[in-house]
Parts: structure tokens; sequence; C-alpha cells
């Protein structure tokens, strides 16, 4: 590729950042790399990767436990995957690239490994089964937990549970629904995971005296039928998208639709917070930045503007 071409690309990739920040907000401080599906932003240890057909995700680089990384061929794209210590509820993201753009997610890489050989540390983004006013028993044992690990649900996961027929799980990406006891004999005993994006609405039906209660999840593009008046919870019973739930077991769930509800609100406003830079880290940037003015590289204007903005994340 000429050097033309290469500068034609770069304003290529610059515009596309540029319309991922106009988009979600990203600051202009946040380095930003968009593929043919998808698109990450890093600063500060936080790693945002956002690929086509689900919601972006926050990752310390801490988390990252690998990274696997695939040059395009002649008729291929390539791609960058980041791995974390487990893939059960969609830990793993992966973003597709061109020929065209194989080398910015190549500098991505060294990048994130750079800085985990530098040992820097991103703030965990808070857990879903923490912001739905569902907190670990203060003793220290949550009594699920034999629940969860018989099920394999993570611990930092939201969990709705209906004794004896199913639970509803949310990690903040993703919903599980698994049908157990009574409910495989009607439903299957497989586990079902949608991504919050595919969800247009979560009904709940609270229980009554004598009829159980449900949650139901309706999936955009889905055949959803239309209950009888009367019929409604039965209907739920034969519903895989459904869990059915008796009187006492409403707040897990009401809690459940609550988190799911402000997830899917966050992301039409989705935003990188802007994390502090460790001091140490701070002046050393502005050591390096001296001597780039010193050399005639960087000019007094930027050299005061670029230490404005370290001062400022101190």
């Amino acid at each position: 590729m000429s050097g033309r071409e290469q500068t034609v690309m770069d304003d290529k990739q610059a515009a596309r950042a540029e319309e991922v920040r106009r988009q979600t907000g990203i600051p202009a401080w946040v380095s930003v790399w968009v593929g043919r599906q998808g698109w990450a932003a890093y600063a500060n240890g936080i790693l945002t990767v956002k690929m086509s057909l689900t919601p972006q995700v926050v990752i310390p680089i801490q988390d990252i436990t690998k990274i696997d990384f695939k040059p395009s061929g002649g008729l291929t794209n390539g791609h960058i995957r980041f791995n974390r210590a487990t893939d059960k509820f969609g830990d793993r993201q992966d973003i597709i690239f061109s020929a065209q753009d194989e080398a910015i997610f190549a500098e991505l890489k060294r990048t994130i490994e750079q800085e985990q050989w530098r040992g820097v540390q991103g703030q965990r983004p808070e857990s879903p089964r923490a912001t739905a006013n569902n907190p670990v028993n203060p003793a220290g044992q949550d009594p699920d937990d034999k629940f969860r690990a018989k099920y394999n649900i993570p611990a930092e996961a939201l969990l709705a549970r209906a004794k004896g027929v199913g639970y509803v799980a949310f990690d903040g990406h993703f919903v599980t629904i698994q049908q157990i006891g009574l409910g495989r004999l009607t439903i299957g005993k497989g586990v079902k995971r949608i991504p919050i994006t595919a969800i247009s609405s979560v009904q709940i039906k609270p229980p009554g005296v004598v009829m159980s209660g449900f949650i139901q999840f309706s999936i955009a593009g889905g055949n959803e039928k239309t209950s009888r008046f009367g019929h409604q919870t039965m209907s739920a019973v034969e519903d895989e998208n459904s869990v059915v739930f008796v009187k006492g077991e409403e707040k897990a769930f009401l809690a459940m639709r609550n988190a799911i509800e402000s997830a899917q609100r966050a992301l039409h406003q989705p935003a990188i917070a802007h994390q502090a830079t460790p001091v140490d880290d701070v002046f050393a940037q502005l050591e390096k930045l001296g001597k780039l003015r010193d050399e005639g590289i960087v000019s007094d204007g930027e050299f005061e503007a670029r230490k404005t903005e370290l001062l400022s994340r101190m």
C-alpha cells in the first residue's frame, strides 16, 4: 500500500472513530478502534468492546486472560478475540476487521498486552446483582450459593428463582432461562440465553390466591401468541421464554425485570467513565512530553493542552 493510500485509510478510520464517539459520547482522549463488525475503546485499564449484534461490554484489562489475533487472508477477514476466565455467560468478545484495518487492531493487541505487563488495573463495573438491591447475606453466605454452583450461575449474576420450577439469571448482557423440576416435563431441560438487545418487553403477572404468577420475555421478531383472558398463567407454563412462580417469590422477579429494563435504557446512553490516572504515571508522561517539546516534536500549545488534561486525571 502506497503512502497516499495509507493516508486515505487512516482518514477513513479516524472518521469512523469520530462517528462512534458521536453516537456513544466517548471522550476525545479515549482511543477508539473500528472494525467491519464492531469497535473497541481503551483508556486507563478499561477496555470497552461493542460487537455488531450485542450490547457494549466494559472489561477491566486484568480480567482478560488471552487475546487471540487472526490476520486477514486473501478472501477472509481477520478477527481479534478477548478471552476472559470463563465464557459461560458470553465473556468472549470478538471484533472482525478487514485487511485495511489489520494494522490498527494489531496495535490494539500490543497496547493491551503492554498495559497488562505494566500492571495497569481497571475498575470493575458494578454487577447487576449489586445494583438490583439483592445483596449477599451479611454473614457472607448467600443462601443460593449451592443452587448457583449446581447450575453454573456466576456469583455476580442477578438470580430470580422459582423453587422446583426454574430460574432466570442476568449478567448485564444476557438473560439465561432454565426450567428445572416439573418445568422440564413441559418445556424441556435446555438452557436458553437471550441477549437483552433481542428482548422487546418483559411482562410480569403477580401470583394470586389460587393461580401462580409468571415472568415472560417477548423476543423481537418472534411469533408471540396472545393468551386468552384468564388463561395467561397456563399459557406461560408452556412458553420456553417464561418462568412461573408462586407468592413470596415475586420480589426477586420484579428486581430482575427492573435490572433488565435499566440495562436496556443504559444502552441508549452509553459512556466510558473517566478513570483516575496514578500520580506516578502522570508525572512520567509529563516528563516525556517535556522532552518531546524540548526536541521540537511537540509545540508549546500541544504541551500545555496535554499537561492540563493529564493533571485533571489525577
